[in-house]
């Protein structure tokens, strides 16, 4: 760590892990929910995002136009539900690869 003007400077071979940190909070949520209530809630999720997206893809093919309202409303459900167990895993692990890129590529 390199200290100039007041501000800490991370060294170059730092590298994040926000999906190994979110792994901590997610196993606190899962002791205090129970495990199989946060996996029931990551496939239910799952499973609405897919069909809202089938449906709107088949309503889409089969009218040439597909309900938005419907498939947006079934989409933020089932990401509310996903959250825990799919969706910030995911979207953690991407961020994490970008940054460290980032990293490795700044001096």
């Amino acid at each position: 760590m390199v200290l100039e003007h007041g501000v800490v400077l991370a060294a170059a071979s730092t590298t994040v892990n926000f999906a190994g940190d979110w792994s901590s909070i997610d196993s606190a949520l899962t002791s205090a929910l129970g495990s199989s209530l946060v996996t029931f809630m990551g496939v239910i999720g799952t499973l609405l995002i897919v069909f809202a997206l089938l449906k709107y893809f088949w309503e889409r093919r089969r009218t040439g136009q597909g309900n938005h309202q419907h498939i947006a409303w079934t989409m933020l459900i089932g990401a509310i539900l996903a959250v825990p167990a799919v969706v910030m895993p995911a979207l953690l692990t991407i961020i994490d690869a970008v940054v460290n890129l980032f990293l490795k590529i700044l001096p």
